[in-house]
């Protein structure tokens, strides 16, 4: 996916494997696997958090190790709060994990802090948040490299420090975020830039911006995976989707869904495809000094509320990555993410959970291309 092609290239979706798939045991992971394989999708992602407003998290990379076990797809943390760790043990476990799954591993790094008290009960002081992650993923990023570290004057007092085996196969960097810095970060320590809520014009002048800051630093020839997330709901309609995608963005972030309404999609799937086509359509000038073969990405969550008879709550991100060009894409693809994922469950949130699933798998959504959409990411 990191090669120059056309604007005919292949377009690839990936969904963000639902928590509850986790907590049902291995034999539901494998299944939930199982289906998302049959349904042609080609990615899965995973989110991480310590301990989000109140207690709830999940740690992406043990996740994603128990996915890359589980199937050939690749795996892509979207994203891993890197400055609450130690980067040296976070290099081992990147590593380990990368073993297991060479080149398909994606390490999504971001800085967090929606919930202040996260960080400061991992000892971080929010406010060094970016600054810590500069470090950490310096570090983490030489030690990946088979390099020898030793830091000091920093956050981190490090000696001689090294991870063996060194890798066949480096694991890409991408960097998450909406601020200037994050941009920087990505330009300088990335291999790609991770948006979200962003229209499709501010996406592509970011995009723009993280590969400037590449050249200002002398990188050349960066396989670029640059990506837009984005929060989608699925239903019949806009008006039956809308309130169940506003409820779960308005529990977990604490805001009301109309400052996030603009740039996320929601109806039917043909609805979501149109709204998100701008912004997958919305392709940078590539830089002069290289033939830039960046990756083109797009993420959509689909959330179902919690069911009278099972309390539960699903939720369900997509990637739709495309290579260079100006892709196009039929709702058939967005189709698959919708009905791959639709779970239904007979006992509650808390309890073991012995899902039933119904998915798609007669659309092979590689094939798909993804529309030249007028209508705007609202």
């Amino acid at each position: 996916m990191s090669t120059w092609t056309t604007s005919s290239s292949p377009v690839t979706l990936g969904i963000r494997v639902p928590h509850e798939m986790f907590v049902g045991g291995a034999t539901a992971l494998r299944e939930g696997v199982k289906a998302v394989v049959a349904a042609g999708i080609d990615r899965l992602c995973v989110g991480d958090h310590v301990s989000f407003h109140g207690g709830p998290g999940f740690d992406g990379l043990v996740q994603a190790t128990a996915l890359a076990a589980l199937c050939d797809l690749e795996i892509l943390t979207a994203v891993y709060l890197l400055p609450l760790r130690h980067p040296v043990p976070v290099a081992r476990q990147v590593n380990s994990l990368a073993q297991l799954a060479p080149g398909r591993f994606l390490f999504g790094v971001g800085v967090g802090g929606e919930d202040p008290n996260e960080v400061r009960m991992c000892g971080v002081d929010p406010t060094t948040r970016g600054r810590r992650m500069n470090e950490s993923l310096g570090i983490v990023r030489d030690l990946l490299a088979g390099q020898t570290v030793t830091r000091h004057g920093g956050f981190f007092e490090i000696d001689d420090a090294s991870i063996r085996p060194q890798l066949q196969h480096p694991v890409p960097v991408v960097v998450g975020g909406r601020s200037e810095a994050a941009l920087r970060r990505a330009g300088q320590l990335g291999e790609g830039y991770l948006a979200i809520w962003l229209s499709a014009e501010r996406y592509a002048r970011s995009v723009q911006t993280v590969e400037q800051y590449a050249v200002d630093a002398g990188r050349e020839g960066v396989a670029w995976r640059h990506g837009l997330q984005i929060w989608a709901g699925f239903g019949s309609s806009p008006a039956a989707a809308r309130p169940l995608l506003a409820q779960a963005m308005e529990t977990l972030y604490t805001t009301p869904f109309e400052n996030f309404e603009r740039t996320t999609p929601y109806g039917t799937p043909a609805d979501v495809a149109a709204r998100s086509g701008s912004a997958i359509s919305a392709r940078p000038m590539a830089t002069k000094s290289k033939p830039s073969a960046s990756a083109r990405s797009i993420f959509a969550r689909e959330t179902m509320p919690p069911s009278k008879t099972s309390g539960m709550r699903f939720r369900v991100r997509g990637w739709v990555d495309t290579i260079t060009g100006r892709p196009n894409c039929s709702a058939s693809a967005f189709k698959t993410l919708n009905n791959c994922c639709r779970f239904s469950g007979a006992s509650t949130f808390s309890s073991r959970c012995e899902l039933t699933r119904k998915y798609c798998c007669s659309v092979n959504a590689r094939r798909d291309k993804i529309p030249d959409a007028s209508t705007p990411v609202r």
